[in-house]
């Protein structure tokens, strides 16, 4: 498995992180920065996560996922 190094920007959206609201909960992961690979190109790294947990979960010890959208995207600089 390829091993990336670098530096990045996270930002984590929750609009319910303890499921006490009403309806369901969002949540984004949202990553950007410049890694270097092991071959020394640098790289555009840009992750996201996505979740959704369904609205009849209210405890964060017992709950499941009902969407999950999950992304990398490595781009070398300059291209």
């Amino acid at each position: 498995m390829p091993t990336y190094t670098g530096t990045a920007r996270v930002v984590l959206n929750d609009s319910d992180v303890d499921l006490s609201g009403h309806g369901a909960d969002a949540a984004m992961l949202h990553v950007v920065g410049t890694v270097t690979g092991q071959n020394g190109e640098l790289y555009h790294l840009v992750l996201v996560n996505q979740s959704v947990v369904a609205p009849e979960f209210t405890s964060t010890d017992d709950f499941t996922f009902r969407h999950t959208v999950f992304k990398i995207k490595l781009t070398p600089v300059g291209r």
